[in-house]
Formats: C-alpha cells, structure tokens, sequence
C-alpha cells in the first residue's frame, strides 16, 4: 500500500512539475512577443502609412534613423555597466514593456498628427513613437535574453519562438487588414490604422502581464536556477562551441553584418526594390518577409547547423540575395520584368528568402555563442548586434540622402506606367 502512494505521489509530482513547465514556456514565448513587434509593426503598416503621410515613400528612411538614434539606450546602458552602475533588472524590463505599449497606444489615436519645421510637414507623433518603441526592441538584446540566464536553457527555445511570433502576428493582422490604393481616396483596407495599432497594444499588454507572473508567480520559482547551477556549454563533434580565437572573432562580424542588413539597411531599401512593382507587391513583400523570420528561428532552433562551413555556404547564398535586391533597388523606378508577373513573384520571393536566412544565420550565431561559456555573452552579441543595426542605418541614410543611387517611384505619375 505504501509502495503504491509513493507511486502515485510520484507521478502527481511529474504532473505537476510538467504543468508548472508548460505555463512558464507559455509565459516566456509571450514574454518574447515584445522583443521586436513594436518596430516589426510599424514596418508591416508602412504600406498604408505612407498613403496618409506627408513623408510618402520616404517615410521608410525617416523611420530607420530613428531607430538607429534610439540605440542611444542601449550604449547608455553598457557604459552604466561598465562603470558599475547596477539597476534592478526587473524594474528595467518592466517600465520598457510598459513604454513599449504606451507608445502603440500613442500610435493609435495620434499616428496622423504632424508638425511644420521649416517650412516642411513632419509626421512627428510617429518618429516619436517609433523612437521610444525602438529604444524598447533594441534594449531587448541587452535585457531580455539575458533575463533568460534564470531559467534553464530548454526555456531560450521558447523566447525565440516568442520573438519569431512578433514578426507573425503584425503579418498576419496586416494581411487580414488589407491594403489600399496609393493614387486615390479609395480604400480596400478592413479596418484602419488605429484599430491595428489598438490590436498590437492589447498585445503587447498580453506580454507585460506575463512579464509579471514570470518575475512573481510562485510556481515559476521552481523552474528558475542559478548561474552556475546549469552548465550550458556543449559538445559536438561537427562544431565545438570552444572555437579558436580567430573564428570567435570572424562569427562575430558575421553576426554584425547580418544585424547590419536585417536591422538597419535593408529596410531602407526595401520600397525601392519592391515598390515599383506596385503598391500591392510591396505589401505582400514587407509582410510576408517577415513572416520568414519566426521561420528561420523555428528552424535555427530544431535544425541548428553541424559545421560551421554549412553557416558559410548560408552565408554565401544571404549575400548573393542581397545583392539582388540592393540591385533591383538602384536600377528603381524602372527594374527588370516591372510589370510581368513573373518580376511581381520573383522580387516577393526574394525578400522572404533573404529575411529567412539573415534570422536563421543570426540565431545559429547566438545559439554557438551562447553554448560557449557564461551568460555574460548574451550581453557581448547583444552590443555586437546593436553596432551592425547601426552602421547599416548610417548607410541606408548615406545612400538616401546624399546620394543619387536610390531614386523613389511615384506610381501615381503617368509616365510611371508602360506606353
């Protein structure tokens, strides 16, 4: 009889524990939400936004230097940290994700307010609002995973596929929303801006409160351990995470040149290739593209690389595919096939190639940094990653700016459409 109430004890403390283990993999996938569907938001919307704005096709540069100005958090951090200033790291996280919604919250009754500064209209409730949201996603690297070092290393699966669905779910509310037309009042869109922005910030109110249970709720204590309690390196015959000095610091710069081109150029540039294919193939590309990335997580994550060669014939193949796109880019507002179908499919398919091999790459390059040794290197990526997303701002500025290379296309200008 005693034998038989161990037995059952047993298999009701299994239970529970698998319980308790599946509400913290909940909590941590919503947690992960917030990582980057502020900014992945603003970017789906865009091809509605600019219909509105006064920026027009434009507003896609504007966006990305403030974003890349809002890096200014992140450095101020690590120089805090350098110098020894201690914050209270939940404290920290929790007035993001409280900032984070407040500005989604912002977006959906002010988006379309605008101010004159010299003589030129500004959509200044959006730069705002974009500032303070991108200060929250690129915090995220600094703050958010290495929050994860209290929890065993099965639950960093579950942040990633968390930050993988705030690509997602911006998509797919886009892609139920609509799009409209650019050259009339017309529109074809299901619900407007503000009721998408209201959609994120209920969201995004979904991953605060389960910030809150993760930091508070008693059963989650149980999946929590200490620093040293769970050794994370690992072995593998193919790639073996205590890599030589010299590669250490080649997968560094790989790391940062994808960051440079996921975070910072490559969406500068993403309506010169895309948009003279029409406004519904840009839609289609800003959307689906990010669809591709929570895939190319969900495939970093399950199927991670055995060699590091396989990460560089990746590699490899996300150059070449940039180099199309930044082609298609430069030879704006006439490139090749502009008007075929075939020229539609191929300029779609090639930006969810590229944004799902640029997440795959980067999450693989973590994952060996993060096996490696301590979780002092969830801190190290993170400044890497903000220093690429940066750069590539600066450049996809340059080349905007003060540059003739990138010329914008009106669809709505008559000599826009073939004789």
């Amino acid at each position: 009889m005693e034998e038989k109430n161990k037995v059952d004890l047993e298999a009701s403390l299994k239970s529970e524990k698998s319980k308790n283990s599946l509400i913290v993999h909940l909590l941590i996938a919503t947690f992960g939400i917030s990582a980057w569907i502020g900014i992945n938001s603003i970017f789906v919307e865009l091809p509605l936004l600019v219909n509105s704005l006064p920026e027009k096709w434009n507003l896609p540069m504007y966006l990305v230097i403030m974003i890349q100005v809002a890096n200014i958090g992140p450095m101020a951090y690590i120089l805090a940290r350098k110098f020894n200033f201690n914050f209270p790291e939940s404290y920290l996280i929790f007035a993001l994700l409280l900032l984070g919604a407040s500005m989604m919250s912002l977006l959906a009754f002010f988006y379309k307010k605008t101010l004159f500064f010299r003589g030129k209209e500004y959509s200044a409730v959006l730069f705002a609002a974009t500032f303070f949201t991108a200060l929250v996603n690129c915090s995220s690297s600094l703050l958010f995973m290495p929050y994860l070092r209290h929890f065993r290393e099965s639950y960093l699966a579950s942040y990633y596929v968390g930050e993988g669905l705030s690509g997602i779910i911006p998509s797919a509310i886009a892609l139920i929303q609509g799009t409209g037309s650019q050259c009339d009042s017309e529109k074809i869109e299901r619900f407007s801006p503000q009721y998408y922005f209201i959609s994120i910030f209920i969201i995004l109110l979904f991953s605060l409160i389960a910030f809150l249970l993760l930091d508070n709720l008693e059963l989650v204590a149980s999946e929590k351990v200490s620093e040293n309690t769970e050794n994370v390196a690992r072995k593998d015959e193919n790639l073996n995470h205590k890599f030589e000095s010299t590669l250490r610091i080649y997968f560094y710069i790989l790391l940062g040149l994808m960051c440079l081109l996921a975070n910072g150029f490559l969406p500068g540039i993403q309506s010169f290739s895309s948009l003279p294919y029409g406004n519904i193939t840009y839609h289609l590309t800003a959307t689906l593209s990010l669809l591709a990335n929570p895939i190319g997580c969900f495939l970093a994550v399950f199927f991670p690389p055995k060699s590091w060669k396989i990460i560089n014939w990746l590699s490899t193949v996300t150059f070449l595919n940039c180099s199309h796109v930044i082609y298609l880019a430069f030879v704006s507002p006439r490139p090749p096939l502009q008007y075929s179908v075939v020229g539609k499919v191929f300029v779609i398919l090639s930006w969810i190639l590229l944004i799902g091999l640029i997440s795959y790459v980067k999450l693989a390059l973590a994952s060996i940094f993060r096996h490696e040794a301590h979780s002092g290197n969830l801190f190290r990526i993170g400044i890497v990653m903000q220093i690429g997303s940066a750069f590539g701002a600066v450049l996809s500025l340059i080349l905007s700016s003060f540059t003739k290379l990138l010329e914008s296309y009106d669809s709505c200008s008559e000599d826009t459409f073939p004789s």
